[in-house]
């Protein structure tokens, strides 16, 4: 009987080594145990829509450290394809890879904390997280960045940053970059304000099917056409009049801004001078303490000099 199964045994042994023989070399590698393979193995199944095979290789690459199919691994939890899904598990494989140093995972561990996903909100760990994709040249982490200096999350609002990180997404063809440029030289946030450069990048906007770069460009290209225009009171802005997208009671309210922040400003000076006058006066009165002291010690060293004659 144990002769049987040894035959038995030797006969299946024979068939699955044919069987992997007549297997083309990635996948028979893969079968084999190959990290690398099985990843690309994924990566095939990805590319094909195929989400159940993909995420089987994956995870068997995943679980030998394989970084690209840790992130495959998390987006397919993140999505639900090919599995349930479930942003516990997709933030615990992005946090694996991302501790790898893929880039992709750490852009993408920045959006689930910044989203609130698989982990509790946190702004400061998201900004981080994007400022290592965007130092490394991912357009979409740059955007991030933008948006996050332009609303103040997790770091100090600023916009000349927010404007810079916008600019350099955009230059590598992020189109929703583009668009926020073009919201930017609009109002004048970052950067001066700029209608045409604006009217520009609406209109690229709109070329790569963005509706509201189509409304925009539509909306600007109009008011330029009926010579609609406000000059705005600023000496931020120079004398010339310039185009902009107000409606009356807009540019009133712009105007009151102005007004106050001339006001704020003007308050600013005099506090200022204020203070450097009692400085001034603080400056003085000392030296005029010293004076009175050395002329003292004249009067002191004359009244000695008379006792001795």
């Amino acid at each position: 009987m144990k002769k049987i199964y040894a035959v038995m045994f030797g006969f299946l042994l024979v068939i699955i080594a044919s069987w992997l023989f007549n297997l083309e070399q990635p996948k028979r590698a893969a079968y084999l145990g190959d990290a690398v393979s099985q990843y690309d193995l994924a990566l095939n199944y990805f590319n094909e829509s195929d989400y159940p095979n993909a995420f089987k290789w994956a995870e068997k690459a995943a679980a030998k450290g394989n970084a690209d199919a840790q992130i495959m691994l998390c987006a397919l939890y993140y999505e639900g394809d090919g599995v349930e899904q479930d942003y516990s598990k997709a933030f615990e494989w992005c946090e694996k890879s991302a501790n790898q140093g893929h880039s992709d995972a750490q852009s993408t561990l920045g959006l689930m904390y910044y989203e609130g996903k698989g982990v509790e909100k946190d702004y400061a760990e998201a900004f981080d997280l994007f400022k290592i994709g965007a130092y490394r040249g991912d357009d979409d982490s740059q955007l991030k960045l933008c948006a996050m200096y332009a609303e103040g999350q997790g770091v100090r609002q600023d916009h000349s940053r927010a404007f810079e990180w916008c600019e350099k997404s955009a230059s590598q063809g992020n189109i929703h970059a583009s668009f926020n440029l073009a919201l930017m030289y609009l109002h004048g946030d970052g950067v001066k304000h700029d209608v045409d450069m604006a009217t520009e990048l609406f209109g690229k906007a709109c070329d790569n099917r963005i509706q509201d770069g189509c409304d925009e460009y539509k909306r600007l290209n109009t008011l330029k056409a009926q010579s609609v225009y406000y000059v705005i009171p600023s000496k931020s802005y120079q004398p010339e009049e310039v185009y902009v997208t107000l409606d009356e009671e807009e540019f009133k309210e712009a105007e009151l801004r102005e007004i106050q922040r001339e006001k704020e400003e003007s308050e600013l000076k005099a506090i200022q001078r204020q203070e450097q006058a009692e400085l001034n006066e603080a400056e003085y009165r000392s030296d005029l303490a010293e004076i009175e002291a050395g002329q003292a010690e004249i009067r002191s060293i004359m009244r000695q000099a008379e006792l001795l004659d």
